[in-house]
């Protein structure tokens, strides 16, 4: 009983989905199905007394009685059917973009409500995601379903209405032989649903690996090693794989098709038989007889529409209650109350914190880090060492397994995430690209000043993107990036417009954390750009990480981070004369220019 409820409950949320995307139009539509439906049970019976008028007298349409108005009538409401079905395909069609669109708005609108990264790292949420944007398929399903539900039930009522009148057991009949269809077509669905996760991972593996060889960042790699041969393979491996599921399923769908078909012609065949003999007896009229055959036809194409929605629906309900299960998925990091603090005299503080990833493997262990307000740290460390982790923990992206991070001498948890994050500012390792013009791109920093030109310049130069500026055609106002046709640029040219667009926040952010700034730089603007960050570092807390230890002779606290765990601390020329990891790693580096 408690799996029937959740049933119901999805299919509620399924149809309060649909009127929600636009109420009049779903309204509109469901209106005219249900009209469809009740006229077809009424054409075949002012069909069959229109015939029977003409078969006691041919020419009783001359005296302009009740059955010349019948034919004129039928008439009329068969070319209102033809009318309206033009128009109720093209509602339809507007009402499933619309529905695409209220969908596509409230996947938005979740992964906004994520305040930490964490569900994106989930094993499968891609492929989740894959699933509640398969909006098509499920849409036109879902929305012919709804309507066909009511058009069913409709039209199963107004047709056995008029068999009752000649063979009471002939709906019962057919309803009764519909129910093990019902169920084990309902099975067969759940078997063969082309939008179950095993069916959308081989499809999305099938893409992943046919799109490779057709990327411009990666065609540079992809020609080199002769790659494109190596992706077809696996392209076709993952075609073949989902071909072979696909091919299961609908042998499956073939055999029930061909046995219950059978079944039901064998049924539809005795009843039948029953009635002609019935006529030809002279027992029952013609009329009746042609209301009987006309009406047997509209309550098997009822029953078949409603068990059909049925059947599909347990089927569908599985594809509706994931979609809801994420649309209605929580973020693992509620957020606390504190605002940010007005005048703050300390900077992060970490006790005894652990982090870990799915695998379980600990990537950090930290027993005590200070990481002091109004000076530059960097951390360094060897690929791995938990640098990037920590940056992103710093900014509550994650949630520590265990111990406390304080900021001001308060717990993270305890700051209102937005109001912390909005003064905080940061260049990820992994920074974006955005096809978009570079005033856009340096101005999405802080969204309220996007249209401030001097704000925008302020930040460039900061940033270092003002002379990418100066060389191009249209400056701040020229796309950049391929997929629209706009200019490319180089990656050092890339990382100086992330860098601008996180200086966009220089008056407003207190926190400041760069992930491999200056990466993508030659060693003069990398010298340029970190003496600005210094400059900026003034009452604020700045991290930077960095495998370029030359970098770190200009911090005023060096971090080096070993296997997750704190090592070293101290500034550069202190760790230099400890002989320590820093020191071997430093003179490593060195080595290189003597």
């Amino acid at each position: 009983m408690k799996e029937k409820w959740q049933t119901v409950r999805y299919a509620w949320w399924g149809l309060r989905l649909i009127y929600a995307a636009s109420p009049a139009r779903t309204t509109f539509v469901f209106f005219i199905k249900m009209i469809d439906s009740i006229l077809g049970p009424v054409l075949v019976w002012i069909s069959a007394k229109v015939i029977e008028g003409l078969l006691q007298d041919h020419q009783v349409f001359l005296s302009f009685g009740p059955v010349f108005w019948m034919a004129i009538l039928f008439v009329l409401l068969t070319i209102l059917v033809d009318v309206l079905n033009p128009y109720v395909e093209m509602n339809k069609k507007l009402l499933t973009a619309q529905i695409q669109k209220h969908i596509d708005e409230q996947l938005m609108d979740k992964a906004n409500s994520f305040e930490d990264i964490a569900p994106f790292d989930e094993t499968g949420f891609h492929t989740k995601v894959k699933v509640v944007r398969y909006n098509e398929y499920f849409i036109t399903l879902w929305l012919e379903m709804t309507a066909s539900t009511f058009g069913g039930i409709v039209q199963i009522v107004a047709s056995s209405i008029l068999l009752w009148n000649v063979i009471a057991y002939v709906p019962l009949l057919f309803l009764l032989l519909a129910l093990p269809r019902l169920f084990v077509e309902a099975k067969l669905n759940n078997a063969t649903f082309e939008g179950r996760e095993e069916v959308q991972e081989l499809r999305r593996r099938a893409e992943y690996f046919m799109g490779l060889p057709l990327q411009h960042e990666l065609a540079n790699e992809i020609k080199l090693y002769r790659l494109t041969p190596y992706f077809t393979a696996k392209y076709k491996e993952m075609a073949r794989q989902l071909i072979h599921q696909l091919s299961r399923d609908q042998k499956k769908w073939i055999s029930h098709n061909l046995g219950w078909g059978v079944l039901e012609a064998v049924a539809n065949g005795v009843v039948l038989i029953l009635i002609v003999q019935k006529a030809m007896a002279g027992v029952l009229p013609v009329g009746e007889l042609l209301v009987f055959i006309g009406a047997l036809f509209q309550l098997r194409e009822g029953v078949t529409e409603l068990f059909g929605v049925f059947a599909i629906g347990a089927r569908e309900m599985v594809n509706v209650s994931r979609i809801a299960q994420f649309l209605g998925a929580n973020g693992s990091a509620p957020s606390g109350t504190a605002p940010f603090p007005s005048g703050y005299q300390t900077g992060y503080v970490l006790e005894n914190v652990k982090f870990s990833y799915q695998d379980g493997r600990d990537v950090l262990q930290i027993d005590h880090l200070v990481l002091p307000e109004g000076k530059v740290t960097v951390l360094v460390g060897e690929n791995g060492s938990g640098k990037s982790t920590l940056v992103k923990l710093l900014l509550r992206f994650y949630e520590p397994a265990s111990g406390t991070i304080r900021f001001n001498g308060r717990a993270l948890g305890d700051y209102d995430i937005s109001a912390f994050r909005a003064h905080s500012t940061a260049v990820f390792q992994d920074f974006v690209r955005y096809e978009m013009s570079m005033k856009s791109n340096i101005g999405v920093g802080n969204l309220p000043a996007l249209h401030e030109q001097s704000e925008i310049e302020k930040a460039a130069a900061l940033g270092g993107a003002d002379e990418v500026a100066s060389r191009l055609r249209d400056r701040y106002e020229t796309e950049i990036g391929r997929l629209f046709g706009g200019v490319n640029l180089s990656g050092g040219e890339w990382q100086r417009i992330a860098m601008a667009r996180a200086c966009m926040r220089n008056s407003s952010a207190e926190i400041l954390i760069f992930d491999e700034p200056t990466s993508a730089l030659d060693p003069y603007i990398e010298h340029e750009i970190f003496s600005r960050l210094k400059a900026m570092a003034k009452n604020k807390t700045v991290i930077v990480v960095s495998h370029r230890l030359s970098t770190a002779k200009l911090a005023d606290q060096v971090v080096l981070l070993h296997k997750g765990r704190v090592k070293e601390v101290g500034d550069h020329h202190t760790l230099l004369k400890q002989g320590g990891i820093y020191a071997e790693l430093y003179q490593m580096q060195a080595s290189k220019y003597v």
